[in-house]
């Protein structure tokens, strides 16, 4: 993950990364579970940053990367899961925690440009964001080829959103591969 904060880029598929490049357009706004490069990606194209990480202490090492120009494009916060289960809102990496205030973070944001689901609870956060993705606007999956996400491709599917996915190898990958898949709103 250094690495790509250093280099301001989402720990994606190259491919997708090129595909967001050609996208994204200044004073787009764009919501985020899971924080990083990612973030520092989307001010670097002059959108609008709501950014949602689980991890304690992750977004005060990332906002310490923030340009002084670009703090007030962000606000990124540390939205703590709770101890229990819970299996609407279950991570598959975190099976003894409870993501629901982590999923519902979007809830109050109004809709966006772009929402990148790429954290814990993914495919809660997918349901969660359909009504946030502004008519036109994208859903980001990353590691979209896990068959435990399939739920949340299926969900989109089923309601017309077209997809584009990539495949093959990003950031930090050390050889291995993955896929990552682009979603439109109709």
């Amino acid at each position: 993950m250094g690495d790509c904060l250093d280099k301001r880029i989402p720990w994606m598929v190259w491919e997708a990364i090129a595909a967001l490049d050609q996208h994204l357009r200044p004073g787009m706004r764009v919501f985020e579970w899971g924080s990083g490069g990612s973030t520092l990606f989307w001010l670097k194209h002059g959108c609008t940053v709501v950014s949602i990480d689980h991890t304690p202490g992750w977004p005060k090492k990332v906002l310490q990367r923030v340009a002084e120009k670009n703090l007030d494009r962000i606000d990124i916060r540390h939205v703590q899961a709770s101890p229990g289960t819970c299996h609407d809102f279950a991570s598959r990496f975190a099976p003894k925690l409870c993501f629901r205030s982590y999923v519902t973070a979007i809830d109050n944001e109004g809709t966006f440009d772009v929402v990148c689901v790429d954290g814990r609870a993914r495919v809660a956060c997918v349901r969660r964001a359909i009504e946030h993705v502004a008519h036109g606007g994208i859903m980001v999956l990353d590691n979209s080829d896990r068959s435990f996400y399939a739920p949340a491709v299926d969900a989109l599917a089923s309601l017309g959103w077209t997809c584009q996915s990539f495949s093959g190898a990003g950031p930090e990958s050390k050889g291995r591969q993955w896929k990552t898949s682009i979603f439109r709103r109709p």
